[in-house]
């Protein structure tokens, strides 16, 4: 009896102990079919919590319906160490690969504005984001590697400070990005190519889905799923190319900005219309396509057309040939899907222009659209194009540019040799942006916000991965030094590649910036370069902010050669060729008016003023503070006690902070003097010294004005009478 009453009496204090001791048990997840379990909303109360006594609630069963896509199990993972990230903690058991999650319930997430879930465990979201990671942690096949997801580069470092123990977590605003891997090694299976390729990326970045699948022609391929576009990014960046087995992988976006398959197969339709005999070689016709269309068509995806076209054999070659129902059967295009604000915009404008050119044969018809080069300012610009706008109904197609600003506004100053392109000048404007429509790929011209200044960096740390930002702000410097020893700073497109190796003497591997193609890593980089026109007749050009940078860079390079910080607009040419070492030509610079570009530069920087009807351009200066001006001038006599011993009064510029130092025991600060340069401190007392460039060498020389020279001259003179 007695030993009964002492296990009732003591059922509590046992009973606590097994909840310190014992871990929960984890139920295994029941069927697919079975219905996922009710999950507490934001808004609802908190669970009570049980009292000291009472027994642990049991763990409801995880059902594998409620798993997010990206968490599909597809491999085992590795054991896992244990990982802590905030007030949420994750423990891996390693030895039966059983998860087991522990979360603070005193902790909260913080409910996101914009009511986004989290791609990935530890990731901030909802409560009911939360509870599913939970859920997940707890799922006997988990496969997705949680501690790389908490410990990764891109998801680990929180964006905002912690405030009141809330976890500040950085959540992807796109949705997870496919890759796709083609060029594998055919002799090693599937299943170990599959594992391989896992090994691979998850030494960089976090993988949510391999797959492998088998293309049109029977090569084995995969395809990747990662997070984010930053993580897509930096495997380009570090796989592309890569030895796996005795062949290198290739890795492209997997239907990343292609067209449809309908609008192939209309384009290819349309193009064999257009061909006497409805045949034509399979090289040819994919030549004549891509310069048509802009896009490259696969062999694999005409023999994918096969109730089209026909792709047979001779003794010449390939040839691929038209479907009799077809070639009298006038082509429809497909409509669109996009929901973007681009889609519909034609190519032409159907209110002025005559569509593309039809005097020229199939073989030379091309969709590309080249602007011509104007003499038109900005100024005018500015107060054309909008009116322009407004008669299309706020989109313009950039085509027709021509045709219908001579029909609204009047004619255009256009120029064979010289000017600017006219596509140039309309992105320059504020007010407008010029955008690519997602169904043609065709450009136009459409209104916008002005469009406030950014810092280029800031501007990559939105859409570039961190670890590649150093790498693309070091080519934009390079593409600044290398497009400005072009003619008006334009470069053929197929010639970049090229000329960069020739100037700088390496290769250009656009897979080391994350991309995979040379168009999308200039589209990367819209402050710094531009492309203008289409197909093979694109050019490479400095984009306006760029232009407006070089150019004040230039401008204060002049104006701190000139004697006063200032010059007038009829010396600024002369000036210019000296001191930069070629002819002035504002061209140069992206525009056909120096004012242009001049109002784009800061005030701060330099001032323009107009004294009867003469312009000045000048730097301007600080006015020194009454205590400045007394040291200035206790300046000039150290000065002239510095000189008198020199032979001639006169030293070069470059030997005077030494001198100085050596002489009066201490550092000469030119802030002191409210003064940024030395050469600005010296222009303060011209009444003392002067500067000239020796004519021997060109070095600066430094040499007391004739005046202090004579009292200096003097006073050698009297001592050497006392002496004797």
């Amino acid at each position: 009896m007695s030993e009964p009453a002492a296990t009732k009496s003591n059922g509590r204090s046992r009973h606590v102990r097994s909840r310190q001791t014992a871990p929960p048990r984890i139920e295994p997840p029941p069927s697919l079919g079975a219905a996922p379990p009710p999950t507490a909303s934001l808004g609802a109360p908190p669970l009570p919590t049980p009292s000291l006594g009472a027994p642990p609630p049991p763990t409801p069963p995880i059902e594998s319906s409620t798993l997010p896509p990206q968490l599909t199990p597809d491999v085992s993972c590795p054991p896992l160490a244990p990982v802590n990230y905030g007030n949420c903690s994750v423990k891996f058991n390693t030895t039966n690969m059983r998860v087991h999650p522990s979360v603070n319930r005193g902790f909260q997430p913080p409910a996101d504005p914009h009511n986004r879930t989290p791609e990935c465990g530890g990731r901030r979201g909802s409560a009911d984001a939360w509870s599913s990671v939970s859920s997940v942690a707890a799922s006997q096949e988990f496969c997705v590697d949680v501690a790389s997801c908490l410990s990764s580069s891109f998801c680990s470092a929180p964006p905002a400070a912690v405030d009141d123990d809330r976890l500040a977590c950085y959540v992807p605003p796109s949705a997870p990005v496919e890759l796709h891997i083609t060029n594998l090694d055919q002799n090693i299976d599937a299943r170990e190519m599959k594992k391989v390729l896992l090994t691979c990326f998850r030494e960089h970045i976090m993988v949510l889905h391999v797959s492998m699948l088998v293309q049109s022609d029977g090569n084995l391929a995969a395809c990747v799923r990662v997070p984010t576009p930053q993580d897509a990014q930096f495997a380009i960046s570090q796989l592309q190319r890569k030895r796996i087995g005795s062949k290198r992988i290739i890795i492209s976006y997997a239907n990343h900005n292609q067209p449809s398959p309908e609008m192939k197969r209309s384009n290819v339709v349309s193009l064999l219309q257009e061909i006497p005999g409805k045949r034509l070689p399979l090289f040819k016709f994919r030549e004549l396509y891509e310069r048509r269309y802009h896009e490259t068509i696969g062999v694999s995806e005409m023999y994918m057309m096969r109730d089209v076209v026909t792709v047979s054999d001779n003794s010449t070659g390939r040839m691929v040939a038209l479907q009799p129902r077809y070639r009298h059967v006038p082509v429809a295009l497909p409509p669109t899907t996009s929901q973007s604000e681009s889609d519909g915009v034609p190519r032409f404008c159907e209110k002025h222009s005559l569509g593309p050119d039809t005097s020229v044969g199939w073989a030379e018809r091309d969709n590309t659209t080249c602007l011509p080069n104007v003499t038109t300012s900005l100024t005018v610009l500015a107060e054309t194009i909008p009116r322009l706008l407004h008669a299309h109904d706020g989109v313009l197609p950039l085509a027709s540019l021509m045709e219908c600003y001579t029909a609204v506004i009047g004619p255009i100053d256009e120029v064979a040799e010289g000017g600017v392109p006219l596509e140039h000048l309309v992105s320059c404007l504020p007010m407008v942006a010029i955008q690519t429509c997602s169904t043609n790929w065709s450009k136009f011209i459409k209104f916008c916000q002005n469009r406030a200044p950014q810092d280029d960096m800031e501007d990559l740390l939105r859409f570039v991965c961190p670890p590649l930002v150093g790498q693309l702000a070091l080519l934009s410097r390079e593409l600044v030094d290398l497009l400005k020893t072009f003619p008006n700073t334009r470069l053929p497109f197929s010639r970049f590649i090229p000329a960069y190796h020739h100037h700088f003497g390496r290769q250009c591997r656009v897979a080391d910036y994350g991309y995979t193609k040379l168009a999308e890593l200039f589209d990367a980089l819209p402050n710094v370069v531009q492309v203008l026109g289409e197909g093979p007749k694109r050019v490479i050009t400095l984009a306006h902010r760029a232009q407006v940078r070089r150019f004040s860079c230039d401008l204060l390079r002049v104006l701190k050669g000139q004697p006063f910080k200032c010059i007038t607009m009829d010396q600024f040419p002369a000036a210019f060729e000296k001191v930069i070492g070629k002819p002035w030509a504002v061209t140069d610079y992206g525009v056909n008016d120096i004012f242009d570009i001049l109002s784009e530069i800061n005030e701060t920087t330099i001032t323009v003023s107009d004294t009867n009807g003469v312009v000045t351009i000048a730097i301007p200066i600080r006015e020194q503070t009454p205590e400045e001006v007394e040291m200035t001038i206790q300046f000039g006599a150290e000065v002239i006690e510095l000189l008198r011993h020199s032979p001639q009064c006169k030293m070069q510029f470059t030997r005077f902070i030494p001198a100085y130092h050596h002489h009066f025991g201490r550092q000469c600060k030119v802030a002191d003097y409210g003064c940024t340069k030395l050469i600005e401190l010296f222009e303060a007392i011209p009444d003392i010294l002067e500067i000239f460039d020796d004519e021997e060498d060109g070095e600066k020389q430094l040499q007391l004005v004739l005046k202090e020279r004579l009292k200096v001259l003097g006073e050698q003179v009297r001592c050497s009478c006392r002496t004797s």
